[in-house]
């Protein structure tokens, strides 16, 4: 007698199927969120990493902040094209700083490694992460600490005419020195880096915009519409954009 070859029925299969389905559907977001929280922890350490860089830069060139760009011709620049916040600071963890489109890979990991951020190797200009130049927003003015109108300026190298008005430091003369770390208020509550499309975090002396991904607007990355961003400190976190904003306007006000 001949034994019947047992085999799955139609109505088998598509249950097996849709418990495969079901799985799939569940484990998914689970995979999509744990994938987030890993590039947020990234995105963090290499912020961390930045904040102990500016001090080293700092405890070399009397407390003086970098200079967030520095052009061809002027003073402090070895190079014959811009030398740009992340190439100067990427010395200090690998002693290499050249960034130009064909040496791309010397420039750290440190700045380059921002996992939200696809760069091509020619945005010589460009890594996943933004230096705030607008860092003395809220400025001791006649015993207030409300008159930001007094230091909207963006903080830039003496040979740089390109800004002016409202973009330049009040009061400061032609030739004016560097910033410094300790001229910076509230340092644990001041962004000075974080995710950026461009070469800064920044946005226009009237105030902040997340609306348009211009050349000089923070991105909103992938992370529940937050950013990541370092402190003048040198801790890291994760901010929504009206915290971001707090961070950046009014950082008396933070928590």
């Amino acid at each position: 007698m001949k034994r019947r070859t047992q085999a799955f029925t139609l109505i088998e299969l598509l249950v097996v199927i849709s418990i495969i389905s079901l799985l799939i559907a569940i484990l998914l977001p689970a995979l999509g969120s744990a994938r987030d929280a890993a590039h947020t922890t990234k995105c963090l350490s290499n912020l961390r990493q930045m904040g102990l860089v500016h001090y080293y830069y700092g405890n070399d060139h009397k407390d003086s902040i970098v200079y967030p760009r520095i052009r061809n011709g002027w003073e402090g620049n070895p190079y014959s094209y811009d030398y740009i916040w992340f190439q100067i600071l990427s010395k200090y963890t690998n002693g290499k700083d050249d960034r130009s489109s064909s040496t791309r890979h010397l420039i750290s990991k440190v700045f380059t490694g921002c996992p939200n951020w696809n760069y091509m190797q020619t945005d010589s200009y460009r890594s996943g992460y933004g230096m705030v130049q607008r860092l003395k927003t809220s400025s001791l003015v006649s015993g207030s600490y409300h008159n930001f109108q007094h230091n909207r300026a963006k903080y830039q190298h003496p040979n740089d005419t390109y800004n002016s008005g409202a973009d330049r430091e009040p009061y400061a003369p032609p030739k004016s020195p560097a910033w410094r770390y300790e001229d910076l208020l509230f340092p644990s509550k001041r962004i000075i880096n974080g995710d950026s499309q461009a070469t800064y975090v920044d946005c226009g002396s009237s105030g902040w915009d997340f609306d348009t991904l211009g050349n000089e607007d923070p991105t909103r990355h992938s992370n529940k519409n937050a950013s990541n961003y370092l402190y003048v400190d040198g801790h890291a976190a994760t901010l929504n954009p009206d915290d971001a904003a707090t961070a950046y306007n009014t950082p008396d006000t933070s928590n």
